[in-house]
């Protein structure tokens, strides 16, 4: 450790037999009771792009709650939640420019939907195409139900 990891603090660095390789936030103190974030990119369903997330935990590991509901939100993306998402496009005429999001989609960040929420997370979803501006969207996962569409 040198001078400025005693200053700043260092990163912690662990491995998951699902989600790769995870980073924290850096730590000075190694305090199970403080909380840090842990950040990691994590392919979902069938998008060719990596989708960034950031769960909470401290100084060990990720909150297991967020980890479980998370591994089952991938998991399961392609097979169900992908056809919510489909249904939550066509509940109202204004999200109706995003019908094509399997193709032109993907999701680009997860997170908590809220700070401490160990079931609750939101997703956002990006252009493939960089160079298109067709805005993104976002949905809340919320105890394992998608909800909320927002532009």
């Amino acid at each position: 450790m040198g001078i400025l990891d005693l200053i700043l603090g260092e990163k912690i660095i662990i491995h998951d037999d699902f989600f790769g390789k995870i980073e924290s936030d850096k730590t000075r103190k190694k305090d199970i009771t403080k909380s840090l974030s842990w950040k990691f990119n994590k392919r979902i369903g069938h998008f060719k792009n990596e989708t960034f997330i950031i769960l909470e935990g401290n100084f060990n590991n990720i909150n297991p709650t967020q980890k479980i509901e998370l591994k089952n939100f991938i998991e399961n993306f392609d097979s169900f939640y992908s056809f919510e998402v489909d249904k939550l496009i066509e509940s109202d005429n204004k999200f109706i420019k995003f019908r094509n999001w399997r193709n032109e989609y993907y999701i680009t960040f997860i997170c908590p939907l809220l700070f401490d929420s160990n079931t609750n997370f939101e997703i956002n979803f990006e252009p493939i195409d960089e160079k298109k501006n067709d805005g993104a969207f976002s949905v809340e996962l919320i105890n394992r139900v998608l909800k909320n569409i927002e532009i």
